[in-house]
């Protein structure tokens, strides 16, 4: 495939592991392609498992001179289209939904955060106090009863779980489908749930009606599985770490 930069109108990426590095800062010469295809009219997102709310942050804590134009947020829960000021929320898991994945994961005895301004968490292990001492200012409980995990109806749901034993999980989730929810892993010790129709594709397809413009002028950057429908459905580029 022949591809000219007057082919794009809009590159979007990840954010941990691909926009920013391991220490999720933003690098220099990142911060200065970033300005350089904005000067270039270049429509530029991000494509990430954070709420809009969060990613529209990220800007000026790295220096920009310019906002993201769009926002695939909680992995296509949430689309932020900045060109017309305009938020879409996507589907819920429902709190039946909630209680089925924290008993799919009993056997594996994690941390479960149910991430929703606040964090409900089922168990203070050292992931927990990791992200605790990274986000400071976030709100952590610990119900003594799980079944506070699914009195609401949640965005998504997380766990962490060390990096050695992830492939465990991943094949036990695949050997438990269900049409309620679907998992991937984000990170090497992240692993993630939400509702099927919540894709960064499905949110990229969601934006390209809202931009009138077609997936073929998208560009998209990613490097961990949440990511695969999403460069599959653009001119995709998989990151060297992916």
């Amino acid at each position: 495939m022949i591809v000219t930069k007057q082919q794009f109108k809009l590159i979007i990426t990840d954010h941990d592991g691909t926009l920013v590095n391991d220490e999720r800062k933003l690098l220099p010469q990142t911060r200065e392609t970033l300005e350089r295809l904005h000067a270039q009219g270049y429509l530029f997102g991000l494509a990430s498992g954070r709420t809009v709310a969060d990613a529209k942050t990220f800007p000026s804590k790295w220096g920009l001179s310019f906002d993201f134009d769009v926002i695939i947020g909680l992995g296509g829960g949430e689309i932020w289209d900045g060109v017309h000021q305009r938020l879409q929320k996507g589907k819920l898991l429902r709190p039946s939904v909630v209680k089925e994945i924290v008993e799919l994961l009993a056997p594996f005895d994690l941390s479960i955060i149910y991430p929703d301004g606040r964090h409900l968490v089922s168990k203070m292990d050292r992931f927990t106090k990791e992200s605790m001492y990274r986000n400071p200012n976030d709100r952590y409980e610990f119900p003594k009863d799980l079944s506070a995990l699914w009195q609401e109806e949640a965005p998504k749901v997380l766990c962490r779980i060390d990096e050695e034993r992830m492939p465990q999980l991943e094949a036990y989730v695949k050997a438990h489908p269900s049409p309620h929810y679907w998992g991937f892993k984000t990170r090497p010790d992240i692993y993630e749930f939400m509702d099927p129709e919540n894709t960064k594709s499905n949110g990229l397809r969601k934006i390209c009606r809202l931009l009138d413009i077609s997936l073929e002028e998208v560009m998209a950057f990613g490097d961990t599985t949440n990511d695969n429908d999403l460069l599959a459905c653009c001119y995709g580029v998989c990151m060297a770490n992916g």
